[in-house]
């Protein structure tokens, strides 16, 4: 996927998951009216329909290019290369910008296995030139901030909140609960077109800033116990699933992916998803005591929490907006770590005739690919791509 669609592809599919949350709403409400074992046999049961969905879906999947030039597959990455181009009906897949895409990949392909020491979990130890230990824990973090920003104390138990700490009836607050899945559905939707535009760091800054305040105003309408109050209430917690959904819904799950280099994607992909689930747990099993035990007062932890994480988002996390995993690359490698690549440091991958003079692919040496640059620097002492 290019660059300035990335972000909208994880948003498109993360449209489907909160339809899903959605529909998981309305589904257990339709069978709350249910007196027999079906009541929860069949919204249990209902998953495996997309399950299976699913799966005869991955069939038709194509693999990354990127992967397919690490295992030598480059017939296999050139066409899914050529097939991605918006102009693909009118070149070939021998077209100098297809052939300058894999000359930037298997350049970075080179460098990445030259300082990975090892495919290892020590690997992510290291932090040497591409600081792979720093790149790894912003992946892990954008997923720990995700579940304490308190989305699935709602997610969860929405309808527990509206009926123990607003007052709702019991189908009352079912119902509003349903409604509030239907408005964190269609929160999810303005992301395809903001996140490619507006960047990550702005919209987890927004986000965290949002559901901080969200929270903070939550604590102090439930305190109040009052019926204008417990409106409030109900309206913040449809806010925070708006501010959720448009900051820190799809994002960390793209950042782990974009910030990891290939040589350890897999493994630090898998332990920024063990962090969002060892998180998950926590809070699942967590946030019912200590409603009951401290009520309103769990709302606060909350709102610190994502306070808490603005200066964290603001001083460690690098914008990837519309930057090649190759130039995302360029933003880990300098003296420091930059929180926004200059223009000069970017790869002109729209100008076919730059990156053919700036990279190409010229020589074999011990089965590895050199890439020489314009000035005739080997892929040794070029700049990390």
């Amino acid at each position: 996927m290019q660059a300035h669609d990335r972000g909208k592809g994880l948003a498109i599919e993360f449209i489907l998951n909160i339809f899903g949350v959605a529909l998981a709403y309305w589904v257990d409400y339709g069978f709350s009216f249910i007196d027999n074992d079906a009541q929860f046999r069949f919204p249990i049961a209902f998953q495996i329909f997309f399950a299976l969905v699913t799966l005869a879906s991955i069939i038709f999947l194509p693999e990354s290019p990127r992967w397919l030039l690490n295992h030598d597959r480059e017939a296999e990455a050139r066409n899914i290369l050529w097939r991605l181009q918006p102009n693909a009906k009118e070149i070939g897949e021998d077209s100098e910008i297809v052939n300058n895409e894999m000359a930037i990949i298997q350049h970075a392909l080179w460098e990445e296995k030259e300082v990975a020491g090892g495919t290892s979990f020590t690997a992510l130890l290291k932090d040497g030139p591409q600081r792979f230990r720093y790149r790894t824990l912003l992946g892990i973090g954008g997923q720990f901030m995700q579940q304490l920003s308190g989305i699935n104390l709602i997610t969860y138990y929405a309808a527990v909140i509206f009926e123990t700490s607003i007052g709702m009836s019991h189908n009352t607050a079912l119902l509003v609960a349903g409604a509030n899945g239907i408005a964190y559905f269609l929160s999810t939707f303005p992301v395809v077109w903001v996140l490619d535009r507006l960047g990550r760091r702005k919209l987890m800054l927004f986000a965290v800033i949002g559901q901080s305040c969200c929270m903070a105003i939550l604590a102090g309408t439930v305190s109040d116990g009052g019926k204008s109050a417990g409106i409030v209430a109900a309206v913040m917690l449809f806010l925070f699933n708006f501010f959720f959904a448009i900051g820190l819904l799809a994002i960390p799950w793209l950042l782990p992916a974009e910030y990891a280099p290939l040589a350890i994607r897999t493994k630090a992909a898998s332990l920024a998803t063990a962090s969002n689930w060892i998180f998950t747990f926590l809070v699942v099993e967590i946030v019912p005591v200590s409603i009951n035990s401290i009520g309103y007062r769990t709302y606060i932890y909350f709102a610190v929490f994502n306070a808490f994480f603005v200066p964290i988002i603001y001083f460690f996390y690098p914008e990837t907006k519309n930057l090649s995993l190759e130039e995302i690359d360029r933003l880990f490698t300098g003296d420091k770590v930059l929180m926004h690549l200059p223009a000069s440091m970017r790869i002109p991958a729209d100008d076919t005739a730059a990156v053919a003079s700036a990279i190409r692919v010229n020589a074999e040496k011990d089965g590895v690919a050199e890439v020489e640059d314009i000035n005739g620097n080997n892929g040794s002492n070029s700049e990390k791509m």
